[in-house]
């Protein structure tokens, strides 16, 4: 039974369970990611220990404009970065399942969505956010914000929890000036993006 809320500008908010379409939808993201990256690199491994610890979340809502008579639904998978110890981990999550999806949009609608009574719109392709990724190896993903920066804020993102459990090590405490060399050719190089990458050396 789907829960309904009034909100104040007049428009009704739904929130339906999603029973067995979370768990479905995760195998098969999981299932998805090991078939593309079989084999990997260190950095990469980090993430998906973070997946397989962290589970995401399903799901299905909808959104009744006022003066509308149907609500428009859609199914949104989430993940924690775990009040900030795990963010640059959750956003590169998010990123993986925007291919998953794009590649198995027909599938996924027909094996998952279809069972569930859902029946999706074409995904409009162009409008994903430009994530770019660096493996980094036990650092895990480093994450460059793309286009201009500002020079007195870090180039890199990386997990908190990262940053925690290699406090004292030099890599750490000097990331930019250790993988600040990528950013002269900026694109994403995570392993479903480029898979022959592996993974950077810090340099001093």
């Amino acid at each position: 039974m789907a829960r309904i809320s009034e909100l104040p500008n007049g428009d009704r908010f739904f929130d339906v369970p999603p029973g067995n379409l979370k768990d479905a939808l995760v195998t098969d993201l999981r299932a998805w990611l090991h078939s593309r990256m079989p084999k990997p690199s260190a950095g990469t491994a980090v993430v998906l220990d973070y997946l397989t610890q962290i589970e995401p979340s399903v799901y299905v809502r909808g959104l009744q404009k006022r003066g509308h008579t149907e609500p428009e639904f859609y199914v949104q998978v989430s993940f924690s970065g775990c009040a900030g110890q795990a963010e640059t981990s959750a956003r590169a999550a998010a990123h993986w399942t925007s291919f998953w999806y794009a590649s198995e949009q027909a599938r996924i609608a027909y094996t998952h969505f279809a069972p569930f009574g859902f029946t999706p719109g074409t995904l409009a392709r162009g409008e994903e956010e430009d994530m770019q990724f660096l493996p980094a190896g036990q650092y895990g993903y480093l994450e460059c914000a793309p286009g201009p920066r500002d020079p007195d804020q870090p180039a890199f993102d990386v997990d908190v929890s990262v940053v925690e459990a290699y406090e004292d090590d030099p890599v750490i405490q000097r990331l930019d000036e250790a993988f600040g060399r990528y950013l002269s050719d900026p694109r994403c190089r995570c392993q479903v993006c480029e898979p022959s990458f592996g993974d950077a050396t810090p340099r001093f």
